[in-house]
């Protein structure tokens, strides 16, 4: 009988699966992808490659970033805040489906990324969310209580 995983054993599973840099990202957001769609058991790892439906590869591409904003230091320097700002042009640019990454690419035009601080960066995270929620007639979060309730990712499974 499938048992639905806890908050935490879902952060932990999420960790371990953290891919860092952009070729990984999508193998990330498809491990997530199967996790959130059919737990951690046996049958999850039975699949065919496939593309994600377009709500779970944002709903797991959103996960993923906020958790990146939560990653980064707590005050980023100048070459540090060069590598997000690149990152997040080459997430938009190379995002699965090409019209969800011509409108994020738009929004990083429109509103660059703020990454001189983590907290500044996790609001702007929050902030992009919203707009896409907006545009998509989505609910907006909270920001600052999203904030106050977000717990920071533990590294320690990945340095032991």
């Amino acid at each position: 009988m499938y048992k639905r995983p806890t908050r935490r054993e879902n952060v932990m599973k999420y960790e371990r699966g953290m891919i860092v840099g952009i070729i990984g990202v999508f193998g990330f957001l498809m491990i997530v992808g199967i996790w959130a769609g059919q737990g951690m058991n046996k049958e999850a790892w039975n699949w065919t490659p496939r593309p994600l439906p377009l709500p779970l590869l944002g709903n797991v591409s959103w996960m993923f970033l906020h958790n990146y904003a939560a990653s980064i230091p707590e005050i980023p320097n100048p070459d540090q805040q060069e590598d997000v700002t690149q990152f997040f042009e080459l997430f938009a640019k190379t995002f699965p489906c090409k019209t969800c990454g011509e409108h994020f690419q738009t929004l990083l035009q429109q509103y660059p990324p703020e990454v001189e601080s983590r907290q500044g960066f996790m609001h702007y995270i929050c902030t992009l969310h919203n707009h896409v929620n907006t545009r998509l007639s989505k609910p907006n979060i909270n920001c600052l209580e999203f904030l106050d309730n977000w717990a920071f990712p533990d590294c320690d499974v990945c340095n032991p």
